[in-house]
């Protein structure tokens, strides 16, 4: 029977609510695998040394999708999450393990932006040094990736801040500062000319900031807490020297990352004064679009404009925005303005982790993909003809899906990209 005697805020009650959200628990049906059972076996593994080295405390470690829908149910708010990545911070430093648990978001850009077969663009890219050291795509595509996807993205011929390194930020409009991100930055350029295009005409002047680099979520995901911080600083350096109104994302994870930069630093420190503003100005790019007036009346005018087109369109919430402190449900609200050109499924009863989890998906790839083509299933049923979502991880785990179940016609994308495209000229891709 579950102890149900009142604890302190941040203890487990064991009242087994995880238990019912945990998408690998779900799947796996082990103990081990649901945050209760977590806990335990850190708790242990700090005084038996055994335990610590054991295949089993590298499952607990590693077979964790930091979701956080266990967090989110909680009634005494365990921070779970923060547990298993000091756990994984010191497995890196006690027992060298950081090839074991160096997690991250994979990105991609759709089934229709250039996807390769295994051995394509992006391995050489990556080998043959044409991407920087600094990309959090090193973290994000080590060798054993390529060996267990069925397809990989091309690589853009020129990066995203290669292409914008002398754009000038004098234009009039209000000052957005836009945080690329590596699979933005390489591989998914669409959403940032769909932000840009959008922006622009919302009256917003969208800046791409130089020198910024990797916002360091595979870094910190992995336990390499040194590493997120000296990205976390780059970053800082950048954006703060632009008297910025706000900072966009088109990517959730990184989104999610920017605003956990005040927890790296000390508090009364320089970083930590930067990281908090930072953090402050962030929005996701739909949220920022949605609470802009002239973007309103942009969504009326799409809506009322001619087009027989009525494309069924499921948007994939990821985790990023439904738990935590980037969480926003603006990117479906965006989608729900324009019922006059889009058929938007219901999300009620689909919406769940897409089983990516970053290096979640490297360490235990049939797993993901199990947790994945059990949510897949039913979104497929809907017959939908794009699946959209704001983060390039989740879109990487449904383009590997719709491959694997052998339904190409549907479009994996960027909400802001669908807009911008109906904005422009149509659905048609």
């Amino acid at each position: 029977m579950p102890d149900n005697t009142y604890k302190p805020k941040g203890d487990c009650i064991k009242c087994g609510q995880c238990m019912a959200v945990c998408p690998v628990f779900l799947q796996s049906h082990m103990e081990a695998d649901v945050a209760r059972g977590r806990l335990a076996v850190l708790k242990q593994g700090e005084k038996d040394d055994k335990l610590a080295r054991s295949a089993i405390m590298r499952d607990v470690l590693t077979r964790c999708l930091l979701c956080g829908a266990c967090e989110n149910t909680c009634a005494n708010k365990v921070p779970v999450i923060t547990k298993v990545i000091q756990g994984r911070e010191i497995a890196r430093k006690r027992f060298n393990l950081s090839k074991q648990v160096q997690l991250a978001a994979i990105m991609d850009q759709g089934l229709k932006g250039g996807i390769l077969r295994t051995g394509g663009k992006l391995a050489q890219s990556l080998v043959g040094g044409k991407i920087e050291k600094s990309s959090g795509l090193h973290l994000r595509f080590p060798s054993s990736f390529f060996t267990d996807r069925k397809v990989i993205p091309a690589i853009a011929p020129t990066s995203w801040l290669e292409q914008k390194k002398t754009a000038s930020p004098d234009k009039p409009g209000p000052k957005i500062g836009f945080f690329v991100g590596c699979g933005t930055n390489h591989l998914f350029q669409e959403n940032a000319l769909a932000l840009e295009n959008l922006g622009q005409e919302t009256g917003m002047n969208i800046i791409t900031v130089p020198g910024q680099g990797c916002c360091g979520l595979p870094a910190y995901a992995g336990g390499d807490r040194e590493t997120a911080i000296a990205c976390a600083k780059q970053n800082l350096d950048a954006f703060s020297i632009l008297n910025l109104d706000a900072v966009v994302t088109v990517c959730a994870s990184c989104g999610s990352q920017i605003k956990k930069f005040p927890a790296l630093f000390d508090e009364g420190t320089k970083y930590h004064a930067l990281a908090l503003k930072m953090a402050g100005l962030h929005q996701d790019s739909a949220q920022l679009l949605m609470r802009s007036e002239n973007f309103l009346n942009i969504l009326q005018k799409i809506n009322q404009s001619p087009g027989q087109e009525m494309p069924r369109i499921y948007y994939h919430a990821p985790c990023h925005l439904r738990f935590g402190s980037a969480s926003t449900n603006a990117p479906l609200e965006m989608l729900k303005a324009l019922d006059k050109r889009l058929a938007v499924i219901p999300p009620e009863g689909l919406t769940q982790c897409c089983g990516h989890g970053g290096g979640f998906n490297i360490d235990h790839h049939a797993l993901s993909m199990d947790i994945h083509q059990t949510g897949l299933g039913p979104i497929l049923d809907k017959m939908p003809q794009f699946v959209v979502s704001g983060c390039t991880g989740c879109m990487m785990q449904f383009v590997e899906g719709v491959y694997i179940a052998k339904r190409p016609q549907v479009e994996i994308c960027h909400p802001l990209v669908l807009v911008n495209r109906l904005l422009d000229k149509g659905i048609q891709s």
